[in-house]
């Protein structure tokens, strides 16, 4: 029991390890909206945002009554990793795409 709340406590520190070591000094000297990605609850909400995606995303776009929702949120998706990233053209590129996966 002990090691499983062990491995437990620390998965939950995985997140918030991983996004200080990528942000490094910029979360103490941030301003603007920087700032914000160093809370740990926008880091939470972007870790298991983006793991709830993954997983429901297939049966979301699989699903003919839920397909426009998987749209709608793969479009999100794709925007939001433009914005926050420098990706490139690859979210263009997934966009234009995708409607004719459908």
């Amino acid at each position: 029991d002990q090691n499983v709340r062990r491995f437990h406590i620390a998965m939950q520190q995985i997140p918030l390890v991983c996004v200080v070591e990528c942000i490094g000094d910029r979360g103490h000297n941030a301003t603007g909206w920087e700032a914000y990605f160093a809370l740990p609850i926008v880091i939470y909400f972007f870790t298991y945002g983006g793991l709830f995606y993954d997983l429901l995303i297939a049966p979301l776009l699989l699903i003919k009554k839920t397909r426009f929702i998987g749209f709608l949120l793969t479009m999100f998706f794709h925007l939001t990793n433009y914005y926050l990233f420098n990706i490139g053209i690859f979210p263009w590129f997934m966009m234009a795409t995708t409607p004719h996966l459908l």
